[in-house]
């Protein structure tokens, strides 16, 4: 255990935290490259160029409502996920998440019209969406408290690269089916790791301590080779649920040897929604840092799927306000 009762993160040196960091970067790229292929699939009709704009004939309205619906489905997807990363496990959450984003994604280039497309956009974004958020939050958690800065950085920086991505694709494929097709690609590279990515040992902990999980049955879903870490964090004498529970009282600086005590660790283990709203205090960083969100998220989305109006050069813009991105991340 660390300070204030963090569980230390499975990432054992530089090589194996590279890697991770590499694999949770590519898969927030996917989610990018898929979010912003849009900007080319319903561009203004141009020479070289096979829209759905121009093969459906959408009126502005209907560019509009299909446009919104990946958006729409990721403010869906980000709460329906993050409820399943907290309690199937990160694990599960992200990968799942991701191999239904890069389904239905791939599934807009077999769009037969305009209901069709706004269906599967909706899906795509409802499940990218939640690869989105669970990724970063099972990234952090496979992170050490300094390496930290440095993961979201560098995730930052490949969303970014995924917007130049969903902009050279569009260059080599002008077709919006197969710019669909080929931009769900990226979400393989991620799903290729499942195998080799381990579950959050802070998921793990939290499971054990609320005796979710019988002693360290599922410690080999982590690691085989930290199973024995995880039990000398965690200081788990027993594998009985009891054990667990009585090892959590234990290490609470308000527990007492009473069932009650037991019962309010494990109670103060499970966070809901509503936390966020029970502290005044909390509740206004929250509507704080929301605001700041909104007004950066309607600026920055606002500009960049409007990429594809602003001049003739869609590609170049698309390209550039990537690229532009990139410093910022850096410094």
């Amino acid at each position: 255990l660390q300070a204030e009762g963090e569980i230390m993160p499975l990432t054992k040196d530089v090589t194996e935290y590279s890697f991770r960091l590499l694999i949770f970067s590519i898969g927030w790229m996917a989610v990018s490259t898929a979010a912003f292929m849009d900007v080319f699939v319903f561009a203004k009709s141009r020479a070289g160029m096979q829209t759905a704009t121009e093969e459906f004939g959408l009126e502005p309205s209907q560019r509009a409502a299909i446009y919104s619906s990946f958006y729409l489905g990721w403010l869906l997807g980000d709460p329906f996920f993050g409820w399943i990363a907290d309690t199937w496990g990160r694990h599960p959450a992200v990968y799942s998440s991701m191999l239904l984003g890069f389904i239905f994604s791939m599934m807009g280039s077999m769009a037969v019209g305009p209901y069709s497309l706004f269906t599967v956009r909706l899906v795509a974004g409802i499940c990218m969406g939640g690869a989105d958020l669970v990724a970063f939050v099972f990234i952090m958690e496979l992170s050490k408290l300094e390496q930290r800065a440095t993961t979201a950085s560098v995730m930052q920086g490949f969303f970014a690269i995924g917007v130049c991505l969903a902009a050279a694709i569009a260059v080599v494929f002008p077709s919006w089916r197969q710019q669909y097709l080929v931009s769900s690609l990226p979400a393989v590279i991620f799903m290729a790791s499942y195998f080799w990515i381990p579950e959050s040992p802070k998921w793990l902990a939290q499971q054990l301590r609320q005796g979710k999980l019988k002693g360290s049955e599922k410690l080999a879903n982590s690691d085989a080779e930290v199973a024995g870490e995880h039990r000398s964090l965690l200081n788990l004498a027993g594998a009985d649920k009891t054990a667990i529970r009585r090892h959590a009282a234990a290490d609470s600086k308000d527990a007492a040897s009473t069932g009650e005590a037991e019962k309010g660790k494990e109670e103060a283990d499970e966070f809901t929604y509503m936390e966020l709203l029970s502290d005044a205090n909390v509740s206004r960083d929250l509507l704080l840092v929301c605001g700041v969100w909104l007004q950066s998220g309607f600026t920055y989305y606002g500009i960049t799927l409007s990429a594809g109006n602003i001049s003739s050069e869609v590609h170049l813009n698309m390209f550039l306000m990537g690229i532009v991105e990139i410093p910022a991340y850096l410094l």
